[in-house]
């Protein structure tokens, strides 16, 4: 089986943060895709996206497994402040999301400045 990986621009994501998920997502992800999102995506996106996907997929899919990374995280009080002013003027959060189907992204560990895909 050949390995799909996919990377959507954040655009892809916007019919998201109204509590929609673009049928092309749910395409992907019956195709044992893995798509790479390029900006993090929040908790409650990540919960709209997987009841979506749960519901529009048949009962033998296993899943979905997603991790996100704030490849900007930092603590400092002047680099928070720096980096919600660049969200507000751009729109657009930084980070990554990865999503794939459970039966082909077996674990993803999550490191503060990295993650690393187990696929099978």
């Amino acid at each position: 089986m050949q390995l799909k990986i996919k990377i959507l621009p954040h655009k892809k994501i916007i019919e998201l943060k109204k509590g929609r998920v673009d049928w092309k997502i749910i395409r992907d992800l019956k195709n044992e895709n893995i798509l790479i999102i390029d900006e993090e995506i929040k908790p409650s996106e990540q919960t709209a996206l997987i009841n979506e996907i749960m519901t529009n997929i048949s009962d033998n899919f296993t899943g979905i497994e997603i991790a996100c990374l704030d490849i900007n995280k930092d603590n400092t009080l002047l680099k928070k402040i720096k980096k919600l002013l660049v969200q507000a003027i751009s729109g657009k959060r930084s980070g990554l999301t990865i999503i794939g189907p459970a039966n082909i992204v077996k674990k993803i560990k999550k490191n503060p400045e990295y993650l690393v895909l187990y696929v099978e």
